[in-house]
């Protein structure tokens, strides 16, 4: 009797190992079912790996591809919201737009430029209107500067002015191995130096105008 109760115990035992071995296997066959399979690639949708997304080319990435969906939602708003503001913003006709370097032309190109580009601007219009011409070094000597900073200091912000009106420089340029010559278009050297005379004018008058105010 002991040697039959010691074999259904042995029998007992080997069932419960062989049901735990199958709980086993059935729990790692069933796990891959339990995740979520990746769309199948097509032609028109391809697929791509991003870390350890698969995340669809042209499509939304998800919250967890490290923050970048976010930061991609945020550049396109503010492409839109620059889009909406430049299509907001007046836009300059054909008929608008000044064709020539007359008077009214030269007052809204001298408007903006600042004091010191002012100064600069009748040294550089002087010498156009009165002998026609002028090459770096001489313009860089009146101005006490090096002729490699004309440029920024003055010709760069007339060229960038005529830019904004639609307008070609309002000299003529010719470059040389060792410098360059600036030319008078067309009259326009002496219409912009009284333009540029007469904003220097006006901004030394109400300056006047402001410090009597303050004193008074």
């Amino acid at each position: 009797m002991r040697g039959v109760y010691i074999a259904q115990e042995y029998m007992a035992l080997t069932l419960m190992i062989i049901f735990a071995v199958g709980v086993l296997l059935g729990v790692a066959l069933g796990l891959p079912a339990l995740r979520r399979r990746p769309r199948e690639e097509t032609e028109e949708n391809p697929i791509r790996p991003v870390g350890r997304e698969m995340i669809r080319v042209g499509g939304r990435r998800p919250r967890s591809a490290g923050g970048k969906a976010n930061g991609g939602g945020m550049a396109e708003a503010r492409k839109r919201v620059s889009a909406a503001r430049r299509l907001a913003r007046p836009k300059m006709t054909l008929l608008e737009a000044p064709s020539a370097y007359d008077d009214t032309t030269c007052e809204l190109f001298v408007s903006p430029l600042g004091d010191e580009v002012l100064t600069r601007a009748v040294t550089l219009f002087e010498k156009l209107a009165t002998r026609g011409e002028v090459d770096s070094t001489e313009l860089a000597r009146a101005l006490g500067a090096a002729p490699s900073a004309l440029g920024g200091l003055l010709t760069g912000r007339l060229n960038r002015r005529a830019q904004q009106l639609g307008l070609k420089p309002p000299y003529e340029v010719e470059r040389k191995s060792r410098s360059t010559i600036w030319r008078d278009r067309q009259g326009t050297a002496e219409r912009l130096l009284a333009a540029l005379r007469r904003e220097i004018a006006s901004r030394r008058r109400a300056s006047l105008a402001s410090a009597q105010s303050r004193q008074a």
